[in-house]
């Protein structure tokens, strides 16, 4: 990911954060190491071992997430939302 940002100077990009958790890379940490190059965010949340979860009662700290992209210049943030029955 680093050699991408580094080679893709004059792109932004959409960071997924459920994804960059189930890497093992911490959002925030991405989105200080990169101010301004994420200018949208896909949230979704997930349980610890699982694929889905009921919006902020996961793994992935959103709204430390959403804080830090907004400073850091993030603009558009794609809600995905799942019906859990």
């Amino acid at each position: 990911m680093d050699d991408i940002f580094e080679n893709a100077r004059h792109s932004a990009f959409q960071m997924d954060v459920f994804w960059m958790k189930k890497g093992g890379m911490e959002p925030t940490e991405i989105l200080q190491k990169y101010p301004g190059r994420l200018l949208s965010l896909h949230v979704k949340d997930c349980k610890k071992g699982t694929q889905n979860t009921t919006k902020g009662t996961g793994d992935v700290s959103i709204a430390s997430v959403i804080a830090e992209a907004k400073n850091k210049g993030s603009a558009i943030f794609l809600l995905e939302v799942n019906h859990l029955g």
